[in-house]
């Protein structure tokens, strides 16, 4: 889901200017975000880490970032989701693409897909197939609300997905900075109902300070491959061209 990301330039930060930035970030949420537990204290920056064989770099469009992702993986952007011919034939060979889009596209355009990778193997097996996307988030948060976008996105996704478990919440460190890591498991029901698939969700909140990302990976745990890249794997290749370490 790709958003216009815009590229902010945030100063030093007033009182004033905070409380301006809290309540874009709770009006786009469309409540209060409620007290939570105390976090751990945020772990120091992951460095990145050269992706596996046989990986291959993608940029992820708007943001300046760049992410690594298996060969033998299909990846898509939002111009080729926006495709209508390209975007059926992912509903159409890979079981639970259509409901997963849905469930994204609920969350609106402050949170859009901007890239997909799917699992080549899945298609056309009627298994659920294993996928990474990156959505990209508005409005952009700087590392000093980035808990707070947090708030918004835990929300937005209990919104839209059909969730069963509680939602677990941790901070990490990531190549990019501190993140904020979000996991639970969710039901995918099919076009023909049943009880559908128990997926498993693991993503990560990252901000750059000019481009706000959640990086999430789907399996159902029952058929995904055993090869099928872990959520630390993937969020271990991002990396900003250029940018040291």
């Amino acid at each position: 889901m790709r958003t216009a990301i815009r590229h902010s330039a945030f100063g030093t930060l007033n009182p004033r200017t905070i409380a301006v930035l809290v309540a874009m970030v709770v009006g786009a949420a469309g409540c209060v975000p409620q007290p939570r537990s105390a976090e751990t204290p945020s772990p120091e920056p992951a460095a990145t880490v050269p992706a596996p064989p046989g990986w291959v770099e993608h940029e992820i469009p708007g943001s300046g970032v760049t992410i690594d992702l298996p060969e033998g993986w299909r990846v898509v952007t939002e111009d080729d989701l926006t495709d209508p011919d390209r975007r059926s034939e992912l509903e159409r060979d890979f079981e639970g693409a259509e409901a997963l889009f849905g469930q994204l596209e609920a969350q609106g355009r402050r949170a859009r897909i901007v890239l997909l990778a799917v699992d080549e193997r899945a298609r056309g097996t009627g298994s659920f197939a294993p996928n990474v996307t990156v959505v990209a988030v508005e409005p952009v948060l700087p590392p000093l609300l980035l808990g707070l976008g947090a708030d918004f996105a835990i929300a937005a996704l209990e919104n839209t997905f059909a969730v069963e478990t509680e939602v677990a919440r941790t901070n990490v460190g990531t190549p990019l900075g501190d993140g904020i890591r979000i996991a639970f498991s969710h039901r995918v029901v099919g076009p023909a109902g049943g009880p559908g698939t128990l997926a498993e969700y693991d993503g990560v909140l990252v901000t750059t300070g000019s481009a706000s990302l959640l990086v999430s990976r789907n399996i159902d745990p029952e058929t995904a491959p055993p090869d099928t890249p872990t959520l630390d794997e993937v969020v271990a290749t991002l990396r900003v061209p250029d940018a040291p370490g």
